[in-house]
C-alpha cells in the first residue's frame, strides 16, 4: 500500500492524474486510449508524458545500434558499390 502524506494538501487530484499518466505511458498504453481515460488531448499526453513510453526513441536507438551495411572493395577495382549508409531526403518525410 502506498504511504501518502495526506496532510496539508500534499496529495491533490492533479498529483494523482500525473502519476496515472506516467504509469499508463510506462505500461505502453496506446496514447489515444490513455488520453481519453485521463481527459486530455493526445498532443498534451505525448508532449508531457511521452518520454515515459517504452517506444520513445525506439527507432533512433535501434538505428544507432544497428550494424551498418558494409561493402568490401577489391584493391584496383573501380568503386561502383552503394554507400554504406542509406539516407532519405528531409522532403520525403
Amino acid at each position: 500500500m502506498a504511504k501518502l502524506d495526506l496532510s496539508d494538501g500534499n496529495v491533490t487530484p492533479h498529483t494523482l492524474r500525473h502519476t496515472a499518466a506516467t504509469c499508463l505511458m510506462q505500461l505502453g498504453t496506446a496514447p489515444w486510449e490513455a488520453s481519453g481515460y485521463l481527459g486530455m488531448s493526445v498532443r498534451v499526453l505525448i508532449d508531457t508524458y511521452g518520454h515515459h513510453h517504452p517506444d520513445y526513441m525506439k527507432e533512433a536507438s535501434g538505428a544507432i545500434t544497428r550494424k551498418r551495411e558494409t561493402t568490401k572493395r577489391v584493391v584496383g577495382t573501380p568503386e561502383t558499390t552503394k554507400p554504406a549508409i542509406r539516407t532519405r531526403s528531409i522532403r520525403a518525410i
